[in-house]
Order: C-alpha cells, then structure tokens, then sequence
C-alpha cells in the first residue's frame, strides 16, 4: 500500500513539476531568437548631434590656474576675488562652489611656467595659494600680470 501511494505521489506532483521546465525551458530558447527594435524620438537625435558639434567646437584644453582660496564661507570667498580682481582687472576670475566649500580660482593659463609668474606675485596678498591642474579656456595673447 505504501508503494502505490509513493508511486501516485510521483506522478501527481512531479511529473508536472518536470513538465512545467521543460516548457519553461523551450520558452526561454524562443525568446532568446527576438529581435529588439529601439525607437528613439527625433528630438534625442538632435540633442546628440549638438552635443556632438559643441565638443568639436569646444575651446577648453588642459590648463593651469591658480587657487587662491578654499574656504566654507561664502563671503570670503566673494572678497577674495573681489580683492584679486582689484589687483588685477584684466585677469579672470572665478567662485566655484564644491558643496559645503567654496574656491577662488584665477587666469587661464596654458602652462605651469605661465601660472608660476603670477603665483609668485600673489603670494605676499594670498599666503595659501597654490596651483592647479583645470579644464581652461583659451587664455589671453596678452598675459594678465
């Protein structure tokens, strides 16, 4: 009696089991043979395309500037550059903020040697500068010290 409710248990409740993955088994192999089609609106296209043409275009190269400061306080930061660029009118400068901090960063400069000739002359004024290495723009013919 044991052995035919052992062997009615197998065909009751297994043999739909291995039915059922070897279905799910052949459903897999079928999806695997699709084809996937992406449509992409027209307006993506044109987005790309422009980002595209704005890189070619694009002025900005390895340079050097100068870090003037690196405080959490805005309103030090804001009188250093407004002090530096009292100094020195022609000589950009700029107020990143890096969240929680902000940096005074001045000139566009294409080598260290250029940045050097400024960052001796700033020391006095701004004792804790040092140079850095930045994505810059084209910097002047005419240098701003």
């Amino acid at each position: 009696m044991r052995t035919i409710a052992i062997t009615v248990f197998l065909f009751a409740f297994l043999l739909p089991l291995s039915v059922a993955a070897q279905l799910d088994s052949a459903q897999k192999d079928s999806a695997q043979k699709g084809k996937v089609t992406i449509n992409v609106d027209e307006s993506v296209k044109q987005y790309l395309e422009n980002r595209k043409q704005e890189r070619q275009s694009d002025t900005v190269f390895k340079g050097y500037r100068i870090q003037l400061m690196f405080t959490d306080k805005r309103a030090d930061a804001k009188a250093a550059k407004e002090k530096f660029q009292s100094m020195y009118p022609n000589c950009p400068a700029y107020l990143i903020y890096d969240s929680p901090n902000f940096k005074v960063r001045v000139g566009n400069f294409a080598t260290q040697l250029d940045a050097q000739a400024l960052l001796f002359k700033l020391i006095p004024d701004f004792p804790t500068l040092f140079l850095v290495e930045e994505r810059v723009s084209e910097p002047p013919l005419v240098p701003c010290y």
